[in-house]
């Protein structure tokens, strides 16, 4: 039980991995960021991708960059190793 629940969520973190990563490459190409599907994706990472942004703009203030991708691939890396 305790396998199947660890593969299931190392599974699911591979799924948010990946809509990230579809989310971030979106966000390059102006004509992919208000087509739904990319819009759906937003609302299901954004809720991972914001607190990863402030806590950049805690540590970096008046960044550039955003690194909250960045930040939220290795909590998620970390869980996945945790579990």
């Amino acid at each position: 039980m305790g396998y199947t629940l660890s593969v299931l969520l190392s599974k699911f973190i591979s799924l948010f991995e990946t809509l990230i990563f579809i989310y971030v490459l979106s966000s390059w190409f102006a004509d992919f960021r208000n087509h739904w599907i990319i819009e759906s994706i937003g609302k299901i990472v954004n809720p991972i991708l914001y607190p990863c942004y402030k806590l950049q703009n805690k540590i970096f203030p008046n960044l550039p960059v955003d690194l909250s991708p960045m930040i939220a691939f290795l909590i998620l890396e970390f869980f996945r190793r945790f579990i």
